[in-house]
C-alpha cells in the first residue's frame, strides 16, 4: 500500500495565501490548487503562533486564516514534550542560520510523520536542514 502523501506548510505560505498582496501570493496559491484532494496538508501550533500574529495587522487577515484552516481542512500536529530534546538539538546544530522555534518543530514533525515535502518561503533554511529520514527536503513552491 502506498503512503499517504503529505505536505507540511510553514509560516510564510500561510501569511502569502491570506495577504494577497504579499508577493508570493500567487505562487502558494498554485500550489494548492495543484496538490491532490488525497494529499494531507499539515502544520504545527508554533507556525499557526506566527502566522496569527503576522496576520493580526492586516484587515480582517486572522479571521480569513481561520477560514483557511477550515477550507483547506489543515491538520495541526501537536507538539509534545517527547519532541523538545530533537527542538532542542536541531535549534543548536542550525544556530547559525539561525533555526528558530517553529522551522525545529517543523522538521521534528517532518521526521516523526515521514514527510519530504514543505511548503514555505524559507528556502534557504529548508534546503540547509538535513532531516533524519531523509537526505533532503523537497521544497515548494
Amino acid at each position: 500500500m502506498q503512503q499517504e502523501e503529505a505536505i507540511l506548510i510553514d509560516t510564510g505560505p500561510l501569511v502569502a495565501i491570506v495577504d494577497s498582496d504579499e508577493s508570493h501570493h500567487e505562487a502558494c496559491l498554485k500550489v494548492l490548487k495543484s496538490v491532490s484532494r488525497r494529499t494531507r496538508l499539515i502544520t504545527t501550533s508554533p507556525v499557526l503562533t506566527e502566522a496569527f500574529y503576522l496576520l493580526s495587522s492586516i484587515n480582517q487577515g486572522q479571521t480569513r486564516l481561520f477560514e483557511l484552516i477550515k477550507a483547506l481542512r489543515l491538520s495541526i500536529s501537536p507538539t509534545t514534550n517527547n519532541h523538545i530534546d530533537r527542538v532542542r538539538e536541531l535549534m543548536t546544530q542550525y544556530h547559525d542560520l539561525p533555526m528558530d522555534f517553529a522551522d525545529a518543530v517543523l522538521v521534528t514533525t517532518a521526521e516523526e510523520l515521514k514527510i519530504k515535502t514543505i511548503m514555505t518561503l524559507d528556502r534557504r533554511g529548508f534546503h540547509a536542514y538535513k532531516p533524519a529520514h531523509a537526505r533532503s527536503f523537497n521544497v515548494i513552491p
